[in-house]
């Protein structure tokens, strides 16, 4: 009796350690659909040049500082607008008239991957009649997420600023 009793309280043990593992499969399985519905909307939005890039990590080559968050730093684009939005600080070193740059004439590049299965797009901001203002904007949207590396370039091609941040679709 006693054996008939150990072996049915290892049975419930059993049955209840794989429920356990089922839930777990279950959330793990419902996360990974999350990330993927989220990247295909950050893919879709950057394909039809509708998104707002929320940056929420921040390096600068001039600053003495690697990373720093500056809340409402944003780059956007609706159809062939873009706005690369950087509210200054007082300490900054950029002038003014840098801080926000505009171009109703733009156009995202056609999407690449590189091996990492990340896609790659392009914008040229011409940033309108002043020559230094000129960007080209480099974006990195990572595989299985809607976060992206943005990487900001001078019209000498060297790099600005490069950036962490979360695609947002603009409908």
């Amino acid at each position: 009796m006693k054996s008939l009793l150990k072996f049915g309280l290892i049975a419930i043990i059993f049955v209840a350690l794989q429920g356990c593992q089922v839930q777990r499969g279950a959330t793990k399985h419902r996360n990974e659909v999350k990330k993927e519905k989220s990247h295909q909307e950050a893919l879709a939005a950057l394909t039809k040049g509708k998104f707002r890039i929320n940056l929420d990590e921040s390096s600068c080559n001039n600053s003495n500082s690697t990373k720093s968050r500056r809340a409402g730093s944003y780059i956007a684009m609706v159809n062939n607008h873009a706005i690369i939005n950087f509210p200054l600080k007082t300490e900054d070193r950029i002038a003014i008239e840098h801080s926000q740059i505009q171009d109703s004439s733009c156009e995202i590049s056609k999407p690449t991957t590189d091996q990492n299965g990340d896609t790659l797009f392009s914008i040229k901001i011409d940033g309108g009649t002043k020559f230094v203002q000129e960007r080209l904007v480099l974006i990195t949207l990572y595989n299985n997420s809607n976060r992206c590396y943005v990487q900001i370039n001078n019209w000498e091609q060297m790099v600005i600023s490069t950036h962490r941040g979360e695609v947002i679709s603009i409908d």
